[in-house]
């Protein structure tokens, strides 16, 4: 889902745990679609606190609706530390702050990075590249995406190396 419909989603309008669907009645392109919902999404919904006086699903401590993430996606891009092995190109993610560690595959010290260039609407595509992976077909992506056309739809998997220009 794009940033505006996440932050705009309404428990009793959109949401609807019982069939495991969001609703989106307004998107970008002026139509409706149904987004499914898995366990984890599920999972994480039904974890949120609902504040009795706001029909959001997103809110501050005080009911309003969240407008924005800015502050709080670049925080958790700071926060998300990658190792690479500068020997045999290994990486891994890293919650532990204090010490990198070694390289699991040939055992030389890991160099650590945080995810840099990265916004909000990445998440959008990271997740059609991980649909591709998995086999799941074009149509079915353009149709969860929201994309009005298949000129609109990923038509590949991502390449191997996306630091690389050229990919």
């Amino acid at each position: 889902m794009r940033r505006g419909e996440i932050l705009g989603l309404e428990w009793n309008r959109h949401v609807d745990l019982r069939h495991d669907f969001i609703l989106l009645d307004q998107t970008k392109n002026g139509g409706r679609r149904e987004i499914p919902i898995n366990q984890t999404l599920r999972s994480t919904l039904q974890g949120l606190v609902r504040h009795i006086k706001s029909p959001h699903v997103f809110t501050d401590l005080e009911g309003k609706r969240f407008k924005e993430v800015k502050k709080s996606f670049r925080t958790a891009c700071k926060r998300a530390v990658i190792e690479r092995c500068p020997k045999c190109s290994y990486e891994g993610q890293k919650t532990d702050l204090e010490t990198p560690g070694n390289c699991i595959l040939c055992g030389t010290r890991l160099e650590r990075r945080c995810i840099a260039d990265f916004s909000f609407h990445d998440l959008r595509h990271t997740a059609a590249s991980h649909w591709i992976l998995a086999g799941v077909d074009i149509v079915t992506i353009k149709e969860i995406l929201g994309h009005k056309t298949m000129t609109m739809a990923p038509v590949r998997a991502p390449c191997a190396v996306p630091q690389e220009k050229g990919c």
